[in-house]
């Protein structure tokens, strides 16, 4: 038996790297057909006028997700969906209820408005950042598990989301030692003269 299972995942920075550690683990295990929906970032997104926030990231890559999803719904039925992160959540909680989710994240909301800045990232009005965190607090609600890169993130999500500890799990990405070695020995550093 073949466990029927999709995965949405964000492909923005190194979202794209997890990606393609995801797709080679899945090759390596015939027991799983796997979907995997890719919702790609467009860094100069065409405004849509029918959609509230259109050129917003998370509305579009949550937009790209639902229609993903409930397209491959549509062909039948799944064991699992994985989401990955919970930007592609926000808006496919109705369909959460027909299979059982996992969401991944390398850092809650909360967590990237504090380090943000350096991405460009700026808070927004309050009763906008209201609203972003019901959205993000329903679609971590409508997951059956939860997966973080860090503690940091996990204690974000009970801390500030109000989630349930123990449907959290801290696995971090980690690197693929088959397709990057350490060097056997330490280098000496390089010092240029100004």
């Amino acid at each position: 038996m073949k466990f029927r299972l999709a995965f949405l995942l964000e492909q923005t920075l190194g979202h794209v790297a997890h990606t393609k550690n995801i797709e080679r683990a899945l090759s390596s295990h015939p027991w799983v057909e796997p979907t995997v929906i890719k919702l790609p970032f467009d860094a100069r997104p065409r405004p849509t006028a029918w959609v509230p926030g259109g050129r917003n990231w998370s509305v579009r890559a949550s937009l790209m997700a639902r229609r993903g999803l409930a397209q491959r719904l549509r062909q039948g039925a799944l064991d699992a969906v994985f989401v990955h992160t919970q930007v592609a959540a926000l808006l496919s909680t109705g369909l959460f209820a027909r299979v059982p989710t996992v969401i991944s994240l390398d850092a809650t909301p909360r967590d990237f408005d504090e380090v943000g800045f350096a991405y460009g990232h700026r808070r927004q009005a309050r009763w906008l950042e209201e609203l972003k965190a019901a959205l993000n607090r329903r679609a971590l609600a409508g997951a059956t598990a939860l997966v973080t890169w860090s503690r940091q993130a996990a204690r974000s999500l009970s801390e500030h989301y109000g989630v349930d500890p123990d449907r959290i799990t801290v696995i971090r990405p980690g690197v693929d030692l088959g397709l990057f070695r350490p060097s056997p020995a330490p280098r000496s550093p390089v010092y240029r003269q100004a």
